[in-house]
């Protein structure tokens, strides 16, 4: 899409070059549009917006319920899978014979609900911080999913792993 300034700042060119004898075909080939564009922007008298952005949009049928969104948050919160990315937790999940949505679907719902960043984005992470600093209800949230996801890692819970391995390993040897 050509922003409206440049639209005008195209059909300003176009038309100067009209002015000095060029057809219009090749005023409007050397700006890279067609001469049909032009006419279809200036039909009105002067220069119209572009307007697709404001088209009507149909829902798509296989659009995600709020329930289905829901659902994603829940299980990407959970201790297990709170520090993996969608690339593992979706096949995790179809190993244990639960299919909820796509990998690609996995990081749109998260990137919406500001839980993932893109790596160098400054610009959306001061907007999750900025989230985060305004919002007691989800700052509350994470402190209960930061102590769910700390009991993950408890004395209780990760001696015994260590236990375990360390025999594996003494049995071997």
């Amino acid at each position: 899409m050509i922003s409206t300034p440049n639209r005008c700042r195209a059909v300003e060119l176009v038309e100067e070059a009209m002015a000095q004898g060029a057809r219009q075909e090749k005023a409007c080939a050397l700006l890279g549009i067609s001469a049909r564009t032009y006419q279809r922007w200036t039909r009105e008298g002067g220069v119209e917006p572009d307007r697709r952005a404001e088209a009507p949009r149909p829902v798509p049928a296989n659009r995600l319920s709020e329930a289905e969104r829901e659902r994603i948050l829940e299980v990407c919160n959970q201790p297990e899978y709170a520090s993996l990315p969608p690339s593992q937790i979706v096949p995790m999940l179809v190993d244990q014979g639960e299919y909820i949505a796509s990998e690609s679907t996995f990081y749109r719902v998260l990137r919406e609900a500001g839980l993932l960043v893109p790596d160098g984005d400054e610009e959306a992470f001061r907007e999750a911080l900025a989230r985060l600093l305004t919002s007691s209800q989800l700052r509350k949230h994470y402190a209960e999913r930061g102590r769910e996801r700390a009991k993950y890692y408890s004395p209780e819970r990760i001696i015994p792993k260590w236990e375990a391995l360390l025999e594996q390993v003494m049995a071997s040897s």
